[in-house]
């Protein structure tokens, strides 16, 4: 909900939205659309992007909105922004069965990933998996749109030199956690 992007991706209507929901504005199934892009996809766009995204996302309307979902639908995926870059996803993770990181090829760090896994066990959350994007070159040093919102400190500028030197991590086994201890 701060930088929305997937009404214009899927050429749909950008309200009502998440954000209509969570607010009491709208109700029902008023802001599930569908798109001749993803025809087997119900979607839920971000709505009109809220002053604190972080607090809706993080509220009892929040919760009930995904019980709803989940009693209609087999699975309810949520698009969020990059958990090293903004603390939107830690207020979500309560009510997530897990996540799915996406990781960019020749781009992240094994630190920023191991950052990313810190945060989630911190919350109580459960990674699912990891998913690898990206073309294999590190042509930026922002993540996307995000990069707006980028970090202030020097861990966060050292994986940048990181990452302009290729030293960058390519997989991370699924059954070990980030200080390398196997999980059972």
């Amino acid at each position: 909900m701060r930088l929305p992007s997937i009404s214009k991706n899927l050429g749909l209507e950008s309200t009502p939205g998440l954000s209509d929901y969570l607010t009491g504005k709208a109700k029902n199934n008023e802001g599930i659309q569908h798109s001749e892009k993803a025809p087997s996809l119900s979607v839920i766009c971000a709505g009109v992007v809220p002053p604190n995204p972080f607090g809706l996302l993080g509220s009892a309307s929040m919760e009930r909105l995904l019980d709803a979902l989940k009693e209609v639908y087999d699975y309810v995926i949520v698009d969020l922004p990059p958990v090293n870059i903004v603390s939107d996803p830690l207020a979500i993770a309560k009510y997530l069965d897990g996540f799915i990181v996406a990781v960019r090829s020749e781009y992240t760090t094994k630190k920023g990933v191991s950052d990313v896994i810190q945060k989630l066990q911190i919350v109580n959350s459960d990674i699912i998996g990891f998913v690898i994007n990206g073309d294999g070159t590190a042509s930026e040093k922002k993540y996307g749109k995000y990069g707006k919102y980028g970090y202030q400190d020097k861990d966060y500028e050292d994986s940048y030199e990181h990452a302009s030197k290729k030293q960058t991590i390519r997989s991370i086994p699924l059954n070990s956690y980030s200080d390398g201890t196997k999980k059972s």
